[in-house]
């Protein structure tokens, strides 16, 4: 790698997670993780395990940009991303943000405007190999229809013991929906050719979730959005059930409503540690600039374009 150091900027649950799969990577990586609280624990934490042996803690308030080029992990929680991201921002550094950032799209012209082009977002299920791997087993089918079903509740207990809670704190279009623009991304579906997007006024007055139904190339488009749902659903949903990807938690293939199989990553990277490696691996391999804000922005828009149909929806 040729960069000479990484900042990460973030202390919370998902933090630790994407920091966990950063070191497990790359152990040998000398970070310095700026946090804002509990930092006696995470002190404490880093002395019991060698996993982080080359991290150096730092109090966000003392916090120094570093002189020479680096690159920049924000993994903070989402209502800090944007104040997160003014502090660290740099066009000497690549940044790799978790969502949201901006509350409009504004925000994401003026800096493509102003020449940043490696600032990247966090969509790890764009390079989730179970996602590529089922677009791939249905290669043969005639794609007519495809409902996608992203469904979390308010709180659910985790297998590790711990609790998570629904993300409440930022725009559902610009978090659940962003994701689903990723995996729309897979197939190379074009928002420009987004037509007739409708939300579904019934759905917001009947249930839990909200539904957004758009055609595009001839395909009929129906998202299903949740963050108070009964149970956490992820879900694509081709033709009627004819192909079935269910992946709440192992990803498992269903043609014609029977279970094909489960796939495996046969020694291919989960998710977010291939998102990792992509951004460290920078500007060398260049798969990560398919989550750059350019390419991004017409997926950005429509997912404001829905919010906007929404909130007028809402006020009908």
């Amino acid at each position: 790698m040729s960069f000479k150091g990484l900042t990460f900027v973030g202390g919370g649950r998902w933090a630790s997670t994407v920091l966990s799969e950063l070191l497990k990577l790359y152990p040998s990586l000398k970070v310095d993780w700026v946090c804002r609280s509990n930092l006696k624990g995470k002190r404490q934490a880093l002395l019991c395990s060698s996993l982080f042996k080359n991290v150096t803690l730092i109090d966000n308030k003392d916090f120094q940009k570093p002189q020479k080029r680096h690159k920049v992990i924000i993994a903070s929680h989402s209502s800090q991303h944007h104040q997160d991201f003014f502090a660290h921002q740099d066009r000497d550094a690549d940044i790799l943000i978790e969502k949201p950032l901006f509350t409009s799209i504004s925000g994401f012209e003026s800096f493509i405007d102003k020449g940043y082009n490696s600032i990247f977002i966090n969509l790890e299920f764009y390079f989730a190999y179970f996602v590529r791997d089922f677009f791939e087993e249905i290669q043969s089918i005639a794609i007519k229809k495809i409902d996608i079903i992203w469904h979390d509740p308010l709180q659910e207990s985790r297998l590790s013991g711990e609790t998570k809670y629904s993300e409440i704190y930022s725009s559902i279009f610009l978090d659940q929906l962003l994701h689903v623009m990723s995996i729309f991304k897979v197939l190379n579906l074009n928002p420009d050719n987004f037509e007739r997007i409708t939300v579904n006024k019934k759905a917001l007055q009947q249930s839990d979730f909200i539904e957004i139904d758009f055609f595009c190339d001839d395909i009929k488009m129906s998202l299903s959005l949740s963050r108070f749902a009964s149970k956490r659903e992820r879900k694509i949903i081709v033709n009627n059930k004819e192909a079935e990807l269910h992946f709440a938690e192992k990803p498992n293939f269903y043609l014609n409503k029977k279970l094909k199989k489960e796939l495996y990553p046969s020694g291919q990277l989960f998710p977010i540690a291939q998102t990792l490696n992509n951004f460290l691996n920078y500007p060398k391999s260049n798969e990560i600039s398919a989550l750059s804000l350019e390419a991004l922005l017409p997926f950005l828009r429509f997912c404001f374009n829905c919010e906007e149909k929404f909130l007028r929806s809402t006020a009908d």
